[in-house]
């Protein structure tokens, strides 16, 4: 993260612990004051206006997101020796990625992505960390189908939008009263990565 005034980073500290709590549209000048210790006249000073605060909050926790998410897979790939070591590594984040432990980490991303509609400068920063996040997804698939370890029957990038909707799209079955077995989903996931993508 770039360096940032110590004021600034109390600032965003508060929105960041405030926001596990309480939706963003929520969140009041006094809740940020009170949780940061810092004078209202110090936040306008750092930023241009209370919404431009939760937004930049909010896209640090979209980056660390989806910082996580690119070390995850480039580590299976680098540590890949074969098309069976990848795809045991492809595997393994799977099931790390759509476990309920991460149920938190889903409601976030998706209350970020709803909160970004009708705020075009939220929307273009997130945007931006979106694109990379596919970029990097596209590149490896790419590189995975270069080294003869996935077919070439399939967009990369197509690929790499697809990987996240079905992680992001297992909210469904976290607001359900009959929730599916996780294990099901994870080898569904796996025979459609082998007859897709293999």
């Amino acid at each position: 993260m770039r360096n940032i005034h110590p004021t600034q980073k109390r600032l965003l500290d508060a929105v960041t612990e405030i926001s596990l709590e309480i939706f963003p549209e929520d969140i009041s000048v006094d809740m940020i004051l009170e949780k940061s210790g810092v004078s209202k006249g110090s936040l306008y000073h750092h930023f241009d206006d209370l919404s431009d605060l939760i937004e930049t909050a909010l896209v640090g926790l979209f980056v660390a997101s989806v910082d996580a998410n690119i070390a995850s897979i480039t580590r299976v790939f680098d540590a890949a020796t074969c098309r069976a070591s990848f795809v045991a590594g492809l595997a393994q984040v799977t099931h790390d990625t759509q476990g309920a432990g991460l149920r938190a980490v889903r409601f976030r991303r998706a209350r970020l992505l709803a909160y970004a509609e009708g705020r075009p400068r939220l929307m273009e920063k997130m945007a931006c960390e979106q694109a990379r996040l596919t970029r990097c997804y596209t590149r490896l698939f790419a590189t995975a189908q270069d080294n003869g370890w996935f077919n070439r029957d399939f967009d990369p990038q197509a690929a790499a939008v697809f990987i996240q909707a079905y992680t992001i799209g297992k909210i469904v079955d976290d607001v359900t009263t009959e929730p599916m077995d996780p294990a099901a989903w994870n080898v569904l996931i796996m025979k459609i990565v082998d007859r897709v993508f293999i």
